[in-house]
């Protein structure tokens, strides 16, 4: 059995937005949601949950530390554009990249 600092846990990329200490809440999206909840100091871009996180808003990041996560993959292939598997051929699916 391996030791604890034997075992290598990949982490999917990460931002956080708030104050550091506050209590932390960990948004997670759907499928075509990214880390990128809100706009922040370092990335003031619209998130994809701008109407309810961000500042004076219901998850409001004065008051809450919020961690958006991607899925470890998204769906995506190394190159960033959505994979395409058999599965999606059998049954028809296509996509458009647009990526």
């Amino acid at each position: 059995m391996p030791f604890a600092s034997e075992i290598l846990i990949e982490v999917p990329p990460y931002e956080v937005s708030g104050p550091r200490g506050a209590p932390t809440i960990v948004v997670l999206g759907g499928i075509s949601a990214n880390r990128h909840v809100c706009g922040n100091g370092v990335d003031p871009s619209p998130g994809w949950w701008e109407a309810v996180a961000g500042r004076g808003r219901a998850l409001d990041t004065t008051r809450y530390q919020l961690v958006g996560c991607d899925f470890l993959d998204g769906g995506r292939g190394p190159d960033g554009r959505p994979e395409r598997d058999a599965l999606d051929h059998a049954c028809g699916i296509e996509f458009e990249n647009n990526v």
